[in-house]
């Protein structure tokens, strides 16, 4: 980049002097000279080391000097040095922009020694009661498969799932295509959000643009005159309006358009630089702003509020609150009972489970209506741990009531944190920071006890791409092994995965390393037996297991299912697989003590499924018993390990649905009759 650099100041710099010879002979014979071809490629070399990224500035720019010399070749005017300098300054700093813009927006290894950013006097957010106000440039590298007539963009603010105010859409543009530039869709528009002022920012707050493609259609009768439109969403970029330090975003930037799959609606801005896919459409964007506004910290924050006395109310008002407070949160409060929710909300204090649905019926999370916020907030009787974990869904994004639903939550024993663990993993991509206290509480019990420990590092690793990965990057090349909906996650799940390795102590690192590699070696082998014929896969499996075999007697290790489960080698002989369409594995593993320990190993299905209904049993076996209602449940562990691979616990003296069923012939899984008689059938007394 620095060669690159050096050689574009070079070309500029050669280009001012022979303007300012030409100017000073007077001499059209050296007109010919004055090229700025050499300008022009210097510039596209820097392109190119952008990822073929070049914003509108470069563009023009560049357009501008080329006038400028042709308008001095056909003698259209007679100084030039002048006007070649000011176009060459305003190459330099479109090209030092786009640099700083792409370190910014991607991860790499080089950054401009001064920025060119100017400082700003500082402001608090509170101070600024002047409308947001951005521009969209363009949107760059768009996809080859956009084929629409036209392209539009709709901005939106966003607190958590809600949105604030209403969208304002751009004017449609098209698709530009030639030889200078690589394709963009250009808008440079200015959108002004006339009723968010700055100061009514949440701290929370994300900024949420929409990709629309538009498509003309003929009307029924086929009257060219009046075509109709199709318009559909086809990505979407999102940037936090307030980073991790409270500063507000500002100035030009680069940000990358995920696909209308990966949803904008639920959790945080992705990161910059989470994008999977290097080539990926981006859009350019500008904040105008001439402060640097900074959210500042709530001022000794008093928490006593007034309290109303509930028995105070009138009949009808105290019904209508109750049968409220027992409404699913599910279930869609009507506008006019959220108003009700909300003006009466001091008399509800004592009612933990009200507390979520007046959240919800805030008329605003700006600056200023955060000290009453948060004294209710403190104020309110603490809901229970399994009550608070509604606080983390993603329709909460303060960071203050997300923290107080941790400190409710810490007094669970960890027997039902490990049941919640999963719904706990999901909550941490609602985080809007990276740093947060739901990692931190989660990390701190982790170091208390090693079993939770080892479930939230497999709940974190079946998510991620590769074997390893809490080492490896995200490509292309991880293709088949990358939801693009979850991949916008997948940067704050290996921080926190990493975090976990760091703090856990060497013998679990170097325990939950070599479950890896043991999961790595079933999944090979699991994959090759589903490649071979049926004579020979058997014999595959066998051969194959003694090199596991071989591993696990120089280095035992515990099973994913859990680190009691620990395991120093194979009984080769009595492996199998089971002959329904994923073929899974049966694996007799060797205890040091030369027990059996039997698992099944599956590929090419979703566990996720199973863990979760299996989750959703013993937490109802739990609720049952606790009530003294005894079901003889037996529940088996099902550990997601990777993308449609996992480990599932064998439960010995069973006997499988297919096997039930197939006695009643080909048709007998579509029928209630198999089910029931072999459970009489076993169950006589009953």
């Amino acid at each position: 980049m620095k060669i690159v650099l050096e050689f574009l100041e070079s070309e500029i710099k050669k280009l001012e002097e022979q303007a300012e010879l030409v100017e000073s002979s007077n001499n059209h014979l050296k007109v010919s000279d004055l090229q700025p071809n050499k300008v022009i490629q210097s510039v596209k070399y820097v392109m190119n080391l952008m990822s073929s990224l070049c914003t509108v500035e470069v563009m023009e720019a560049v357009e501008t000097l080329i006038q400028t010399c042709n308008a001095f070749i056909s003698r259209q005017t007679t100084r030039i040095s002048n006007d070649i300098g000011n176009c060459c300054n305003k190459i330099k700093v479109a090209v030092l922009s786009l640099i700083e813009m792409y370190c910014s927006a991607f991860k790499v290894d080089f950054r401009l020694t001064n920025s060119i950013i100017p400082k700003l006097p500082a402001v608090n957010v509170n101070e600024m009661s002047s409308p947001l106000n951005i521009r969209v440039c363009a949107i760059y590298r768009p996809s080859a498969d956009w084929g629409h007539d036209f392209y539009l963009v709709a901005a939106q603010v966003y607190h958590g799932t809600k949105p604030v105010k209403k969208c304002i859409p751009s004017l449609p543009s098209v698709k530009t295509e030639d030889h200078s530039w690589p394709t963009r869709i250009v808008f440079d528009c200015w959108i002004t959000f006339d009723e968010i002022s700055i100061s009514s920012l949440a701290r929370e707050s994300r900024l949420v643009i929409v990709v629309y493609g538009r498509t003309e259609e003929l009307t029924e009768n086929n009257d060219p005159n009046q075509m109709k439109y199709k318009q559909e969403e086809i990505g979407w970029a999102s940037i936090q309006l307030f980073d991790y330090d409270g500063i507000m975003a500002r100035g030009s930037m680069l940000l990358s358009i995920w696909p209308k799959e990966a949803n904008f609606i639920y959790g945080p801005a992705p990161p910059k630089g989470s994008h999977c896919d290097p080539d990926h459409p981006m859009l350019g964007l500008e904040i105008d702003c001439s402060f640097l506004v900074r959210y500042p910290p709530l001022e000794d924050p008093d928490y006593s509020i007034v309290k109303g006395d509930f028995s105070s109310l009138d009949q009808q008002t105290q019904e209508q609150l109750l049968d409220m407070s027992e409404m699913d949160m599910l279930e869609k409060v009507p506008s006019d009972m959220r108003e009700v929710l909300w003006e009466k909300r001091h008399y509800l204090h004592h009612m933990p489970e009200c507390l979520p649905k007046v959240l919800l019926a805030a008329h605003s999370w700006e600056f200023s209506c955060l000290p009453d916020l948060h004294g209710m907030l403190h104020a309110w009787k603490p809901l229970t741990p399994i009550q608070s974990l509604q606080l983390l869904l993603p329709t909460f994004p303060d960071t203050e009531v997300r923290k107080c639903a941790v400190k409710w939550m810490s007094k669970i024993s960890t027997d039902a944190l490990v049941d919640y663990l999963p719904q706990l993993v999901v909550a941490l991509k609602f985080e809007t920071y990276d740093n947060s206290t739901l990692v931190e509480f989660l990390l701190d019990r982790c170091m208390r006890s090693p079993r939770l420990a080892h479930y939230l590092f497999w709940l974190l690793s079946h998510n991620l791409p590769g074997s390893l990965p809490q080492n490896r990057s995200l490509d292309m090349n991880d293709k088949d092994q990358i939801n693009i909906r979850e991949s916008r996650y997948h940067r704050k799940s290996k921080l926190v995965l990493r975090a976990l390795l760091a703090i856990c102590g060497e013998t679990l690192r170097n325990c939950f390393l070599s479950q890896q590699l043991l999961v790595k070696d079933l999944n090979d082998i699991a994959e090759n037996v589903q490649k071979s014929k049926e004579s020979v896969r058997q014999t595959i499996l066998q051969q194959a297991l003694q090199s596991v075999d071989k591993n696990l007697k120089d280095n035992e290790t515990s099973l994913p299912l859990s680190l009691t489960l620990r395991v120093a080698g194979v009984h080769i002989d009595s492996c199998s697989y089971f002959s329904s369409n994923a073929l899974p594995l049966k694996i007799n593993f060797l205890a040091p003590d030369r027990s059996i320990i039997p698992a099944i190993y599956k590929v090419s299905d979703d566990l996720q499924q199973d863990m979760l209904t299996l989750q959703m049993v013993r937490i109802m076996d739990k609720l049952w018993l606790k009530k003294g209602l005894d079901l003889k449940m037996v529940s088996f562990t099902c550990i997601p390990t990777g993308k449609k691979k996992g480990m599932i616990e064998l439960v010995k003296n069973a006997e499988t649905l297919r096997k039930i069923q197939v006695e009643h012939g080909l048709t007998g899984s579509f029928k209630d009759k198999p089910i029931a008689e072999w459970l009489a059938k076993h169950n006589p007394q009953n």
